[in-house]
């Protein structure tokens, strides 16, 4: 076991706070079946995900991610960590070890931070993109560096081992990035999603979850965020995908309020119908893909209107900057265009579950179940 250092989520008017966990560690877990969940792996991979957002109230700065691949025997070096205004930005943090017989490349992908960051994770793609575009593209951005640093630090004359992992956009991140490496032909991928989005479109030769199968996609059921973009516009993820069983849901929620010194602030029941009803309005704003970049409507300010553009205006709140009139002025629109409405209601009434998502959830969770959940 080796104690790891995240940053955990605050509690209301108190600065963020730093956390240890004791969680499984050997070398022995980069020798294993990649294809087979292995829990003290995924363990140890949310707790480093959770490490990679920063240690403070910025938006930017290090984590404690390379720390933690330094404790773990690992050399790191980090990327990304200092860009605020960029929507195709993404931090990472890239880590070696030698085996006696393999490198092993660790790849640790932070989640979203109060950033421009926001209004990249629905920048999907137009109809001819592949999967999420900008999800691809910062994907594409840490394979890059990667393979840079492979030449850099990697024997030659040894076989590679990878471990990638993130929470929410750095999940989303892993699917593709874990991807990118199996189309290279490599096999020893570990690769564990936290509360990843839907990444590629589905296309009719390819299982994504068989071809794929190295990449483990974790997912709280109660989480919206794994449910976008919507499968009825023909999203998947990418590997196994593996649901956090509900009957762990009290078990989770007293892990929590240990780790967070606060109570869960959700409730299982609650969180279901939100789900159900954002999926449903949603789908009812855009029944494709086409629809949400192109459905122009006439707009009460008289201009015009697109399902994207709104919901770009609704993500400059989470960067901390504020709601454009045109889309804040709610009741400006409440009866021409109804479905807007209700989806910011939605929205201001934390529709997308947001406590369901907090890397704190998906650790809470993977602490409490049995090793063989997945099985079961």
């Amino acid at each position: 076991m080796v104690a790891l250092t995240f940053t955990a989520k605050r509690q209301k008017d108190q600065p963020v706070q730093a956390r240890q966990l004791e969680v499984p560690y050997a070398d022995e877990l980069f020798t294993t079946t990649a294809t087979a969940y292995n829990h003290d792996l995924a363990q140890l991979s949310v707790v480093m995900a959770a490490s990679a957002y920063t240690r403070s109230e910025n938006s930017v700065g290090v984590g404690y991610a390379a720390d933690n691949l330094q404790a773990l025997g690992f050399t790191a070096i980090d990327f990304g960590r200092e860009i605020v205004d960029d929507p195709n930005n993404v931090a990472f943090t890239l880590g070696y070890k030698q085996l006696v017989d393999r490198n092993v490349f660790a790849v640790i992908i932070r989640g979203t931070p109060k950033s421009a960051e926001w209004a990249g994770d629905f920048m999907i793609g137009d109809d001819d993109a592949p999967g999420m575009a900008n999800m691809l593209l910062i994907g594409q951005t840490i394979m890059t560096q990667l393979q840079a640093y492979m030449q850099e630090v990697g024997r030659n004359d040894l076989p590679n081992a990878f471990w990638v992992t993130g929470h929410s956009r750095g999940g989303s991140a892993t699917e593709v990035v874990g991807k990118l490496l199996i189309d290279t032909d490599e096999t020893d991928v570990y690769a564990y999603a936290f509360a990843p989005t839907n990444t590629y479109k589905l296309v009719a030769n390819v299982d994504f979850a068989g071809q794929y199968a190295q990449v483990h996609a974790i997912i709280n059921p109660l989480d919206a965020a794994p449910q976008f973009p919507l499968e009825k516009w023909g999203f998947t993820h990418v590997g196994q995908q593996h649901y956090f069983p509900l009957t762990a849901f009290a078990d989770m929620t007293a892990y929590y309020e240990k780790i967070n010194q606060q109570p869960f602030p959700a409730n299982q029941i609650e969180d279901q119908a939100k789900l159900n009803r954002g999926l449903q309005l949603y789908y009812a704003l855009a029944p494709s893909v086409h629809d949400f970049y192109h459905a122009q409507t006439p707009w009460w300010n008289g201009g015009t209107m697109t399902p994207y553009e709104w919901i770009q205006d609704m993500m400059l709140g989470t960067q901390g900057q504020e709601i454009p009139a045109r889309t804040m002025n709610v009741m400006a629109y409440v009866k021409t265009h109804p479905i807007y409405a209700k989806l910011f209601q939605h929205l201001a009434n934390d529709g997308n579950n947001s406590f369901e998502h907090t890397v704190t959830t998906y650790i809470s969770f993977m602490a409490v179940l049995e090793a063989d959940w997945v099985n079961d």
